[in-house]
């Protein structure tokens, strides 16, 4: 991999990170595409520090009104206090950092397969659509529903299954206001991606990867950031226009594409 290709995947990462499409699965099939060696997790996990940047300094009033709410304890309205927030942050990591640990070399081979990710893709798009049959009830971020949204996150560790389609689709079929649902999906990435990127990082540094490699992996990481900011103002608005299904349609198509053409 050369840094083109680097900034390629950097781009194709901002882009698919946040909007419901799959960047794993887009990764996978791009370096398919591009003839690249998968360069390995470590890669894959620095571009996701790029986006980890971009959303939380799209949020970064919300993340501080939580932070606020924590330490002079406020507790009214409960079902928005920092307290409440928090803890459904907890319960919703706990499922994919449970199932990360556990089956890591299982996932890990499963982003090789580009026929695996473009079937994921499918299954994407049309969990997206079904949030057509839905309508906002404005139900609340119960413990529950938080645990849900964590086990649809927990799916999303393999390549194809989108992370923040799976999480926004959960929570809008459990009835949470498409927004929220958006919002509270973005944020729950935050301690997810931090929590792996620091597993693989650590494991990296004893494989010693020289500068030079890292400079690139590096350059990858910051058009990821910029490019995912945009991408976060890009879905919102898409999300207000009642578009959100868009994605799912997209994802099927491309997935259907790559299955069909694949060698």
């Amino acid at each position: 991999m050369d840094l083109w290709q680097s900034m390629v995947l950097g781009v194709i990462q901002g882009l698919t990170e946040f909007l419901p499409v799959s960047s794993s699965g887009h990764l996978v099939l791009v370096e398919h595409l591009l003839g690249v060696d998968p360069p390995g997790v470590t890669f894959e996990v620095i571009l996701h520090l790029g986006t980890l940047l971009a959303v939380t300094f799209y949020f970064r009033r919300r993340l501080f009104d939580i932070l606020r709410d924590l330490v002079r304890g406020r507790e009214a309205p409960p079902a928005e206090s920092g307290r409440r927030y928090v803890l459904a942050l907890v319960l919703a990591t706990i499922p994919a950092a449970l199932i990360g640990v556990l089956f890591k070399d299982h996932i890990e081979a499963a982003f090789s397969s580009p026929k695996a990710a473009a079937g994921f893709l499918i299954f994407t798009g049309l969990f997206l659509i079904c949030t057509l049959l839905m309508r906002d009830k404005g139900r609340l971020l119960t413990p529950w529903r938080a645990v849900v949204v964590g086990m649809a996150q927990a799916a999303a560790l393999l390549p194809g299954v989108s992370r923040s389609g799976s999480t926004i689709s959960a929570a809008i079929l459990l009835g949470i206001a498409p927004a929220k649902a958006a919002e509270f999906s973005f944020i729950l990435s935050i301690p997810a991606v931090a929590g792996a990127a620091m597993l693989s990082l650590s494991e990296a540094a004893l494989n010693g990867l020289s500068a030079a490699t890292l400079g690139m992996y590096a350059v990858g990481g910051l058009v990821a950031l910029v490019v995912g900011y945009a991408s976060l103002s890009f879905l919102f608005g898409m999300i207000r226009k009642g578009r959100f299904w868009w994605f799912g349609a997209y994802c099927v198509c491309i997935g259907v594409a790559w299955l069909i053409f694949l060698p």
